[in-house]
């Protein structure tokens, strides 16, 4: 939870300090995905990540939104 914690506070000052790269969110995050994704499968030894990133870009920085307790 503070890796997770961590990087929004990093996104939203990136986001603060490059407004423009808003345009940009919905290809950003889904190329992270991908590559969070075979990381992800990497290191777990698991497939069962879903192809597309499940959660929106709002949802990702919402820091009420935990996925386990959806």
């Amino acid at each position: 939870r503070l890796s997770i914690e961590e990087q929004r506070y990093r996104i939203d000052d990136h986001l603060q300090d490059n407004p423009s790269l808003k345009s940009q969110l919905d290809a950003a995050v889904h190329a992270a995905y991908r590559l969070a994704r075979l990381g992800a499968m990497r290191e777990t030894g698991m497939g069962v990540f879903p192809l597309a990133c499940p959660f929106t870009f709002a949802q990702a920085m919402d820091p009420d939104f935990w996925p386990e307790t959806e």
